[in-house]
């Protein structure tokens, strides 16, 4: 058997190779095992989850090529015959394709036991197995991305330049990325980052998962290619400019591959939640999907309180929903009869007041810059009036403490001293321009 696994990591020995895949397999079992703290379980969601371990796994097996490249690739180490440059020129490819394959399937491991282990929870819904491929193609640029750095530098210092770079590449991309929310619709390219995070799109969806994948796999290519050319370019006189029509060739082929994966990634496939389960309360249906449903109680009872505090519901409405369940009842989100609630598997039912008051007092029709201050205050006023209002209170009274008569005309005090009676009836008189986010009355 031992013959056997040093066959399986040859040109390296096992003990540089198993132990940095032992860690990323561990890596992205601790990211992927994140979802045990869930409110519920979406396994698409689930599936795509082994790609936020990419930023660290990624740069242990950045490092481990540079270092394993450093310490049984250089030319010094054989004798100068021609047989052994050979050798020398196709070795650093030889730890490529060794290192890629234990890292990826140390990640994919590492993946599919606590996926197979939560799964169970799920209420609705199947794992999505194909969303591995992009992070498993992430492994494998990583690791030619170290070799590649040495590759270019082939000096001791290598590793140590290695590990900043991948660092750039890796946690770099994630801090960039994570500052544009849904980049899935609005700036796909984000998503072709090799350690994108997934947590913050939810997910990504089967279709464009396919041709992420490919996109690192034309990325692992051409790093390849320009390790194979750097190699034969090193060990022969010709002049560098041999290698220019590659180059050119791969800078195509890559400006082709983004805009086929970019326009790919506009296609939007729906995840199906299972069927649609209501809670009925006060003439009301709260409704989410059967993957949503174990925060249903909660979610119907934050907008209960919601429709108790405006006093009674607004006319025509009958259906507050999550966007999948309003889907599957095939209710347009934008009808009058229907207001669309928020529910999220990390926050559970947390933020639905919230969701639902920004709604109800115009904060979400708000565009900052183009509306008017004077709306704007009315709005995220109510909305705090109609989700948090001991938290309104709160501030009411520490704005009273500075100079009462300004403090009087500001919308959260103006809010939070009326009566209940009259900021409801205040709301019935105003509703369409309140949900407008156009009122710039004077207030109840």
């Amino acid at each position: 058997m031992k013959t056997d696994l040093w066959k399986s990591t040859w040109p390296l020995p096992a003990w540089a190779v198993l132990p940095p895949a032992v860690g990323i397999g561990l890596i992205t079992a601790w990211f992927t095992a994140d979802a045990r703290s869930w409110q519920y379980l979406s396994l698409p969601l689930l599936s795509s989850l082994p790609r936020d371990a990419v930023a660290v796994a990624g740069v242990l097996a950045a490092a481990t090529a540079a270092v394993d490249c450093h310490a049984f690739c250089r030319r010094q180490l054989v004798p100068a015959n021609f047989a052994a440059q050979n050798a020398t020129r196709v070795l650093p490819l030889r730890v490529m394709t060794v290192l890629s394959a234990w890292f990826v399937g140390a990640h994919l491991v590492g993946a599919l036991i606590p996926i197979a282990l939560l799964a169970r929870r799920a209420q609705a819904g199947s794992v999505q197995w194909l969303l591995l491929l992009p992070s498993s193609a992430s492994i494998a640029f990583f690791v030619a991305f170290g070799v590649l750095v040495w590759a270019v530098i082939e000096r001791w210092w290598a590793p140590l330049v290695t590990l900043p770079m991948t660092l750039v590449v890796g946690i770099g991309a994630v801090a960039w990325a994570s500052e544009s929310v849904v980049l899935a619709q609005s700036e796909p390219v984000a998503w072709m980052l090799p350690a994108a995070p997934v947590t913050s799109f939810e997910g990504v969806r089967t279709a464009p998962a396919l041709l992420l994948a490919g996109w690192l796999c034309i990325l692992v290519a051409t790093v390849f290619a320009v390790v194979v050319a750097i190699r034969l370019l090193r060990s022969r006189s010709g002049s560098v400019w041999a290698f220019v029509p590659v180059a050119v060739g791969l800078a195509l082929l890559l400006a082709t591959s983004i805009a086929a994966v970019t326009s790919g990634m506009k296609v939007h496939d729906q995840w199906s939640g299972g069927p649609v389960q209501c809670d009925q309360r006060d003439d009301l249906s709260v409704c989410l999907t059967a993957e949503e449903s174990p925060v249903l109680t909660p979610a119907a009872k934050a907008v209960s309180q919601i429709m108790h505090r405006l006093g009674s519901r607004p006319d025509g409405l009958t259906t507050v929903g999550s966007e999948r369940a309003l889907t599957a009842l095939r209710k347009p989100l934008n009808a009058p009869d229907v207001l669309k609630l928020g529910v999220g598997p990390m926050s559970g039912a947390k933020h639905t007041g919230d969701t639902v008051a920004d709604i109800l007092s115009g904060t979400a029709a708000c565009q900052p810059g183009k509306t008017a201050p004077r709306a704007l205050d009315w709005s995220l006023s109510l909305a705090y009036w109609l989700a948090r209002p001991e938290e309104q209170q709160d501030l009411a009274r520490a704005m009273l403490q500075g100079d009462p008569s300004v403090a009087r005309t500001q919308p959260d005090v103006v809010l939070a001293t009326a009566e209940l009676s009259r900021v409801q009836a205040w709301y019935r008189a105003n509703a369409q321009s309140l949900r407008s986010c156009t009122y710039v009355g004077s207030g109840p």
